[in-house]
């Protein structure tokens, strides 16, 4: 609790925080979670798992699939 209450007031924490929030608004994410990256593909909130499925499906389908 400590280490967590220090970090709190950390310049090098707030940094990095600010670094992460602008790569994933370069990302499309935006500032909701959960947040995922497909492929290049940004999606944003809960999604079902079929929405998943179907996106990778449709992506290999294409051959746009990198994994």
């Amino acid at each position: 609790m400590a280490r967590l209450a220090n970090d709190i007031k950390s310049d090098k924490i707030a940094m990095r925080i600010a670094s992460d929030q602008q790569e994933a608004n370069k990302m499309g994410l935006g500032d909701g979670t959960p947040g995922f990256l497909i492929n290049g593909i940004p999606v944003q909130g809960a999604q079902s798992a079929e929405y998943f499925v179907d996106l990778i499906e449709d992506l290999r389908q294409k051959g746009k699939l990198n994994i």
